[in-house]
């Protein structure tokens, strides 16, 4: 059955050590193709315990292997890795900490290889709402049905909100015309059991304050007999009951709503940890690599906008271990003729400098600008007029109230400015020397 997946059988191995691919030296595809058995093996044994998508997950194993090792003397293809990612995200998500582990290594094999694309994938699970919307838009499956059936019974307004609102409003309704919410919403009802379970709890607790038979839809029963058979106390009394029954039952929809929507923030933040597990190694490993600088501003808007401090701190750490591997030369390495990125995302991160977030957020975005201006002035030392240009400019707009900027942004950069003056220094009189 797993061999059926593929074209010609299982993977050639022996092969694919043979073949040229665009990036790697012999030492790092020996490593990917170890990577790639031990996750062909891991999801075939996932399959065999049930994993429900396991198939479908080896199937664009395969893909992505037949991809990476096809024998073409260029470079691999970008979509391979677009692939690869999204099996990496879905093994990810799973709760087994062996998938993560082997996650893990896998991507470290290939993190050079990834493409700005495959990068991107993992950066928009950062971006993400971290709601009940966020998680049908991470997980785009059965939730979505739902969520259309909603958006038809709405007006407009914000999704979520909006849609507690108009399902308790609907639900604590029903005693104003029991027989007209029957016929128009039998058929939406039909096909929810567990509404249908909620509507005949209802049904027997009114049969049991009114004291009839449910009413099970063959007929009428004999509630209209018992009703007209009472005094007027009696039925003050019994309006004061039903409205309880509708109070709790109203209750009880709420506080389901409310489980629902923890357990999707839940649900988001923990693919987020993950991501961040992912993007730490990518700092690690890839920090001299121009788009390495694409995670900046993801995970700064990240560190202002969870509400999570421990998903905060983590990105915050991010950022500063990419900052300490940025020493010296070590720097990410900027083409002279290809900075205009780099340029942008320097803009970009003033701005987020100007939000008045935490401290953390702060420091995390002088990290982050500092980091970038590493990479322009090694690859231009001229880059340094400008550079001071777009500090100044920042410190006019503070200075005259347009932004909140801490005063950190300002004083890491004539720090680092200082320590490359005496470099500057140092290497002059060297060259004197000699």
């Amino acid at each position: 059955m797993v061999e059926g997946l593929t074209r010609s059988g299982p993977p050639n191995f022996d092969q694919a050590t043979k073949t040229k691919t665009g990036k790697s030296s012999k030492k790092s595809r020996r490593a990917q193709i170890q990577a790639f058995k031990l996750l062909y093996s891991l999801v075939v044994f996932q399959i065999y315990d049930g994993f429900e998508d396991g198939l479908s997950v080896l199937s664009e194993i395969d893909h992505c292997f037949e991809k990476y090792f096809a024998e073409k003397n260029g470079a691999t293809p970008d979509a391979s890795s677009e692939v690869l990612v999204e099996v990496l995200l879905s093994l990810v998500s799973r709760t087994s900490a062996l998938l993560r582990k082997l996650s893990h290594q896998v991507f470290t094999a290939f993190a050079r290889e990834i493409s700005k694309e495959g990068l991107q994938l993992l950066l928009d699970v950062l971006e993400a709402k971290e709601s009940l919307a966020g998680q049908q838009s991470l997980f785009d499956q059965e939730e979505n049905d739902d969520e259309d059936d909603s958006d038809e019974s709405m007006a407009g307004g914000d999704q979520d909100a909006d849609s507690d609102v108009e399902i308790i409003s609907a639900e604590g309704t029903d005693d104003d015309d029991d027989q007209d919410t029957s016929e128009e919403g039998g058929a939406e009802q039909a096909g929810s059991p567990e509404d249908n379970d909620e509507l005949a709890r209802l049904n027997t607790a009114l049969a049991q304050i009114v004291g009839t038979q449910p009413f099970d839809g063959d007929g009428p029963g004999d509630e209209s007999d018992s009703l007209s058979a009472m005094s007027d106390t009696a039925m003050f009394a019994l309006d004061d009951q039903m409205s309880r029954v509708f109070k709790e039952r109203q209750k009880t929809s709420q506080t389901s709503k409310a489980q629902e929507k923890k357990t999707a923030k839940t649900t988001v933040l923990n693919l987020k940890n993950r991501v961040l597990d992912l993007l730490d190694i990518y700092v690690k490993t890839q920090h001299r690599s121009p788009r390495a600088l694409r995670i900046i501003l993801p995970l700064l808007r990240l560190i202002r906008t969870t509400g999570s401090k421990q998903i905060a701190d983590r990105a915050c750490g991010i950022l500063r271990d990419f900052s300490q591997k940025c020493r010296g030369k070590d720097v990410t390495v900027l083409k002279p003729k290809k900075t205009k990125h780099a340029w942008e995302v320097l803009e970009q991160v003033h701005q987020e400098a100007m939000h008045d977030a935490s401290r953390a957020h702060a420091a995390a975005c002088s990290h982050g600008s500092l980091l970038v201006v590493k990479g322009l002035v090694a690859a231009d030392n001229a880059n340094v007029k400008r550079v001071v240009a777009r500090y100044a400019a920042t410190q006019t707009e503070w200075l005259q109230g347009f932004g909140k900027v801490q005063p950190g942004l300002f004083s890491d950069f004539l720090n680092w400015g200082v320590s490359c003056a005496r470099q500057q220094q140092q290497q002059q009189q060297q060259q004197q020397q000699h």
